[in-house]
C-alpha cells in the first residue's frame, strides 16, 4: 500500500504562492528542477494525493513545513466515558489519583497504539495523534497537581 499525502485545501494558495517566490515561473519549471513529472507537482499544487515522500521533498523545496500544510482527515471524537473514574477532589486519595493517572495514560497509549494498526494512518496522522497524547498528558499531569 503506498502512503500519499495532500496539502490542504486552505493552503492551497500559500503552495501557490511559495512557487513563485522561490522563482519558479510554472509547474513546469518547478517539476523540471525537481526531476519530478509534472503531474505529480500539479496534484501537489491543486491539493490532490502524492506520494508521501514526495510530498515532504517538495515542501522542503519550497520551504514549507510539510506538517502544517498537510490535509489531516477529523479525528474521531474521545470517548471519556470508557477512561476510569478520577476523583474531583484531590483528598479523595492521593494514591488513587496516581494509579488512575497511570492508567488512563496507558489507555490512551493502547489507544493510539490500537489506531496506527487498524488504520495504517499517514505520518501527518501519527503526528496529530502524538500532539493529541501529549496534550492529554500535560491535562493528567496537570490533574494530578491538584
Amino acid at each position: 500500500m503506498s502512503k500519499s499525502s495532500r496539502v490542504a485545501q486552505n493552503y492551497i494558495p500559500k503552495v501557490k504562492l511559495a512557487l513563485k517566490r522561490n522563482g519558479f515561473p510554472s509547474q513546469r519549471s518547478f517539476a523540471t528542477e525537481m526531476g519530478m513529472c509534472r503531474n505529480t507537482i500539479g496534484n501537489f499544487v491543486n491539493g490532490k494525493p502524492v506520494q508521501h515522500n514526495y510530498f515532504v521533498e517538495i515542501s522542503d523545496k519550497l520551504g514549507l513545513d510539510w506538517q502544517a500544510i498537510a490535509y489531516i482527515e477529523e479525528s474521531f471524537p474521545v470517548k471519556t466515558d470508557i477512561l476510569p473514574h478520577m476523583p474531583p477532589n484531590p483528598s479523595e486519595g492521593h494514591h488513587q489519583n496516581s494509579i488512575n493517572t497511570y492508567t488512563n495514560v496507558k489507555i490512551l497509549e493502547n489507544l493510539v497504539e490500537a489506531l496506527r494498526q487498524a488504520t495504517q494512518a499517514s505520518e501527518a496522522a501519527l503526528y496529530t495523534a502524538q500532539r493529541t497524547l501529549d496534550a492529554m498528558g500535560h491535562l493528567i499531569e496537570e490533574l494530578k497537581q491538584g
